[in-house]
């Protein structure tokens, strides 16, 4: 019987061939070649082997037909056993002899991994899960929805709360300002730059172009510092105060009931 494994690596060797070229040539791994040339056909299925046997063969310019019918003669039983199952018609099976069922390689399905006789999820179950999960949602969606409107419906009751307290505090403000306060009014002839204290306390600052005019509003005394005074027009409680200042002069004013004061600064003299 010829020895394969030797046979085609004298030829190699004669053609001065190595195994990593062969490798190159053929693209099959150096690995399997090597398991070829030590005469072992067993390291994958026939169809491959036969396969390799082939392209090795031709790549060292070998007789083809002579090596793959010395392969046909060695190989292996079990690895022809599934080859003539396929090629010839079943056989009956002796009651005598058990004989063992090969595994059989079944590929996988989601399907029918999901959905079978044997299988826990079954179509009715995954009908109602699908139906459980629908209603989930929507009952999510449903108590979003009564939230939100009834965040809504309570900040718009504080926001009517907090704007009738608002405008209550507002009117009892007018009303203390009109019966118990003062009232300033300034009224602008040309720009003006005006500080304004309110009952000793409160600053506020203003600057009024002609035409414009500003509101203030005390308890006791407004104090004036007024840096045009020859621009502005003095009045309290809507009645006009006499005042007549000179234009561009910084002057320091002191309102209260009693009328208007000049508040004369330090090292100023005082002007008859």
């Amino acid at each position: 019987m010829l020895n394969i494994g030797k046979e085609l690596k004298e030829l190699r060797l004669q053609k001065g061939l190595t195994l990593k070229e062969i490798s190159e040539i053929t693209k099959i791994n150096i690995k399997y070649l090597e398991l070829i040339e030590e005469n072992n056909f067993h390291f994958l299925p026939e169809v491959y082997v036969r396969g390799f046997l082939k392209n090795y063969v031709r790549a060292i310019e070998g007789d083809e037909k002579k090596f793959l019918e010395a392969f046909e003669e060695i190989r292996s039983p079990v690895l022809n056993e599934p080859q003539e199952k396929q090629e010839e018609e079943p056989q009956p099976i002796s009651e005598d002899k058990e004989v063992q069922p090969e595994p059989e390689i079944i590929p996988f399905s989601v399907k029918k991994f999901l959905i079978g006789k044997s299988n826990i999820i079954t179509i009715r179950n995954v009908s109602f899960l699908v139906g459980a999960i629908i209603i989930l949602v929507f009952v999510i969606i449903l108590i979003l929805t009564q939230k939100s409107k009834k965040e809504e419906n309570l900040v718009q009751t504080a926001a009517e709360s907090m704007y009738e307290e608002v405008q209550e505090k507002s009117e009892k403000f007018d009303n203390i300002a009109l019966d118990d306060s003062l009232i300033l009014g300034i009224n602008a002839k040309d720009s003006v730059w005006i500080q304004v204290k309110l009952d000793d306390s409160v600053i506020q600052e203003v600057y009024l172009r002609n035409g414009q005019s500003q509101k203030f509003k005390a308890m006791n005394n407004f104090q004036l510092l007024v840096g045009n005074a020859g621009a502005i027009a003095l009045y309290l409680n809507e009645t006009e105060l006499p005042f007549v200042g000179v234009k561009g002069s910084v002057k320091r004013l002191k309102i209260d009931k009693n009328g208007i004061k000049l508040i004369q600064a330090k090292n100023e003299p005082q002007k008859q």
